[in-house]
């Protein structure tokens, strides 16, 4: 599919939309085109790319906004400089003030290679103020195959260790260093790395990447920002394997005493990985649409969920299963904290499959001794047909209680 920009009521400003989103491409100075391919838009014009979930108002004063922003924001921007700037339009409100109008990620206009922050570091993209994405300076940015969107691929500049690449969690409050979000896919062949993706077909034009990370750690260790506890892994471990994963339990509150007390449980116990294809979309945190975590096809997850009967559950994600970010409900406005919430559909596994009459033959054999039973019995064997293998569980972790 061809994206193509057209032009707007601004001169300089040629754009490209969908049912998902707005997309444009903001020149210097009037050009005279009718159309400007993406293709183009990378060999023939130094421009910046626009990303909103709505189309904004389009005004002298919106474009003079835009460079305002960038020049106030980012000390190390040049007028030269290319990028691609996510508006927030309140997608994101706990990105920090400095960044309620969007975020930018910038390469350099010859080399089409990402630009280093002004501390000569990776850049970061906010996800709330303790967590971000980082893009490794040196990484090329290149057009992909089907000329619809951008590869960002790392090189070997890339590789050194004070670049952050991935998503990562930081505690301001203390000289602490940033851990790993989850395991971003590295590989040592940098021509087998996956690279990022920005698609301009893909619904909001996020940011694609694949990570991985277990739901229960082997030799456990935790990470505090603002007296939250991240689980992670051992650190003695090498530093780009000392990665946390924010809660993925769950969490109740009550009153102690006029205290709130929180109380956790944990859903799984997977040490194993299970890989995920991420979507980050800077202003659009909580948009299933454009941030989220899909599990990749068959993820196997061992549950600490038992049935009335001992046995833990297994399920197996299904082709809409995610995990979404979600925000507690803090009273605390100068801190927010953030979960992953599962969405989607799981099927069960490692079940006996019966049929309805072997499964009230059972019940009966059980119960011979006990017939004023039997009608009880009865109809709870039918309801546990609803969790053969196979049946698919929707909204299966908003269930209050599991039968058998």
């Amino acid at each position: 599919m061809s994206v193509i920009f057209t032009p707007t009521e601004i001169e300089e400003l040629f754009s490209y939309e969908d049912d998902t989103s707005w997309r444009a491409y903001l020149l210097p100075a009037a050009v005279k085109t009718n159309t400007i391919t993406l293709e183009d838009s990378l060999k023939k014009y130094s421009g910046i790319y626009l990303f909103a979930i709505e189309k904004p108002v389009l005004d002298a004063q919106f474009i003079s906004h835009i460079y305002t922003f960038l020049k106030t924001t980012y000390s190390f921007y040049q007028e030269r400089d290319r990028c691609f700037l996510w508006l927030n339009q309140g997608g994101n409100p706990d990105a920090g003030p400095s960044y309620q109008f969007g975020q930018a990620l910038f390469f350099f206009d010859a080399l089409y290679s990402v630009k280093a922050n002004s501390k000569g570091r990776s850049q970061q993209l906010w996800i709330n103020k303790s967590s971000y994405f980082s893009v490794a300076p040196y990484s090329k940015v290149t057009l992909n195959a089907a000329a619809d969107g951008f590869l960002i691929h790392r090189t070997h500049l890339s590789l050194a260790p004070r670049f952050d690449y991935g998503m990562y969690l930081t505690n301001k409050q203390v000289d602490t260093e940033a851990i790993a979000l989850g395991k971003i896919t590295i590989n040592d062949r940098l021509d087998l790395e996956p690279p990022l993706l920005i698609s301009f077909i893909s619904a909001c034009s996020a940011i694609q990447f694949e990570l991985s990370f277990p739901f229960k750690f082997k030799d456990q260790d935790s990470y505090v920002v603002d007296h939250d506890v991240y689980p992670y892994s051992h650190p003695n471990e090498a530093r780009h394997q000392r990665y946390t994963i924010l809660p993925t339990v769950a969490k109740r509150h009550h009153k102690h005493k006029d205290t709130a007390v929180e109380i956790t449980c944990n859903l799984f116990n997977n040490e194993n990985e299970i890989f995920f294809r991420g979507s980050f979309h800077p202003g659009a945190v909580f948009n299933p649409a454009c941030t989220y975590f899909a599990f990749k096809p068959q993820s196997s997850l061992s549950t600490a969920m038992p049935t009335r009967n001992g046995k833990t559950i297994t399920i197996e994600s299904l082709e809409n299963a995610a995990l979404l970010f979600s925000k507690f409900p803090d009273h605390n406005d100068d801190f927010s904290r953030y979960y992953w919430t599962i969405s989607g559909d799981f099927a069960l596994l490692n079940e006996p499959v019966y049929d309805d009459q072997e499964i009230v033959n059972a019940y009966e054999r059980q119960i011979l001794n006990s017939p004023g039973k039997m009608q009880q019995q009865r109809t709870r064997s039918v309801s546990s047909l609803l969790k053969v293998p196979g049946q698919v569980y929707r909204k299966f972790f908003n269930q209050q209680t599991i039968s058998e």
